[in-house]
């Protein structure tokens, strides 16, 4: 999950329009101010390696609203020539959930309910 905060929260909700598995929630409040959690972004996939790097370029749209060229180029390039490559650690999927408060309960428990607890 990535909170989307302040301003840069529509620029990063358009972006993860186009990431498989994404899921888009805001919340419909008022004046995007600094730091002001106006939305969250789920991501959906069969691994956590996997679900990180769906989610990495959203993260990447998100810190850039709060970097310089300088810094936004660096991190473009480090991300793009990674050494090792990242590969799926598992094929078994992990699940969790988490949720901002009380208030998300209602509508995360009928999906926590059908998953197959494993120990």
């Amino acid at each position: 999950m990535l909170n989307l905060l302040g301003a840069s929260h529509k620029t990063v909700a358009g972006k993860a329009l186009e990431v498989k598995g994404a899921t888009v929630h805001l919340h419909g409040k008022g004046e995007a101010k600094k730091a002001r959690e106006m939305g969250h972004i789920t991501v959906v996939a069969g691994s956590m390696a996997e679900a990180e790097n769906q989610i990495q370029p959203l993260i990447n749209a998100a810190d850039a609203d709060k970097m310089s060229l300088a810094e936004q180029a660096k991190a473009s390039f480090a991300t793009a020539y990674s050494y090792p490559p990242k590969a799926p650690s598992s094929t078994n999927p992990i699940i969790s959930i988490i949720m901002d408060s009380d208030s998300d309960l209602p509508v995360m428990k009928a999906g926590a309910e059908t998953q197959e607890v494993r120990s």
